[in-house]
């Protein structure tokens, strides 16, 4: 929850509940990010390849759909 104790947003509940998905599912970590917008730090390091990268568009699109 939110450490001002303001009500979460549809869209808040939304990035947490495909950020945990993502993590548990498929193993695949971002961030859910509530400010200045809600939505999903996407992240890719040095050690990221294209596969990894398909592994988690194959992800949202599943998870999205």
């Amino acid at each position: 929850g939110s450490s001002s104790g303001a009500p979460q947003t549809a869209a808040d509940m939304i990035a947490r509940d495909i950020l945990q998905t993502l993590l548990t599912k498929h193993k695949i970590q971002v961030k859910a990010i509530n400010d200045p917008f809600n939505g999903l730090r996407i992240s890719p390091h040095v050690f990221t390849n294209e596969a990894d990268i398909d592994k988690l568009v194959a992800a949202l699109k599943t998870e999205l759909k």
